[in-house]
């Protein structure tokens, strides 16, 4: 916030059933989730009232690091470790957490299959018209973004689809914003999201990682090239 932003994001990325489960954690996930809304919720309240600036909190909802498109087992490829209700149910949870924790908008990232996304839009859906309901507006839409992680330059996910593909196939929800996330630095991610930026019909959103990693794992682009790179993207008009 001190360095501008308008959007902070929660640490929730992991806070839901599906991921939980690997370390026990299962039923802290919606709590995990409410209390990393709340604490966004509180420091941007602050900026508002200290500076007069509206600062919004995007509710961070992570992939699983489980497919609803791939089996994990190659002997059986109809193997699935959970089903599209299972998978909607353990969003609906994080996502109605993060609302009530204070979240303005919801940031679905690192998406790399779009059967993911799709059960994580199904459950903000009936989030949505649940809280239509009780404002007496049909039109009301909780806001969300997708953010999309890539392979390799070639633009491809995980699962194989293209950028446009993945695109077409969540685009039934009225998103506030479509594009990249994690994956690539910020050079090597502007083709594509010049790309997503002539179809897209969306804003469109692109936070890199700082270059590409080491060989340890480890970022070694300094904080001015990275901003450089980014700064052409949002001087190009591709990032709205």
């Amino acid at each position: 916030i001190a360095a501008g932003v308008d959007i902070i994001e929660t640490n929730t990325f992991c806070a839901n059933r599906i991921s939980q489960s690997e370390y026990d954690c299962r039923d802290f996930a919606a709590k995990m989730a409410f209390q990393g809304a709340r604490l966004a919720r509180e420091v941007a309240d602050e900026a508002m009232t200290a500076e007069g600036r509206k600062v919004l909190v995007a509710g961070s909802i992570g992939p699983t690091s489980k497919s609803l498109s791939l089996s994990p087992d190659v002997s059986d490829p109809g193997f699935r470790p959970y089903s599209f209700d299972q998978m909607r149910e353990a969003y609906r949870e994080q996502a109605e957490a993060l609302i009530r924790g204070g979240a303005d908008i919801l940031l679905i990232e690192t998406c790399f299959d779009a059967l993911n996304v799709k059960a994580a839009l199904s459950a903000i859906q009936e989030l949505s018209d649940l809280k239509a309901a009780e404002l007496g507006n049909a039109d009301y839409k909780i806001p969300v973004i997708v953010s999309v992680s890539v392979g390799d330059r070639s633009g491809r996910t995980l699962t194989g689809q293209t950028l446009k593909a993945f695109y077409t196939s969540i685009s039934h929800y009225p998103l506030l914003a479509f594009g990249l996330n994690c994956s690539l630095g910020a050079a090597e991610m502007a083709p594509l999201v010049e790309e997503i930026a002539q179809w897209c019909k969306c804003a469109v959103s692109c936070y890199p990682n700082a270059g590409l990693p080491n060989e340890m794992g480890g970022y070694d682009q300094k904080p001015e090239d990275m901003a450089a790179a980014v700064k052409a993207m949002a001087t190009k008009g591709l990032v709205n």
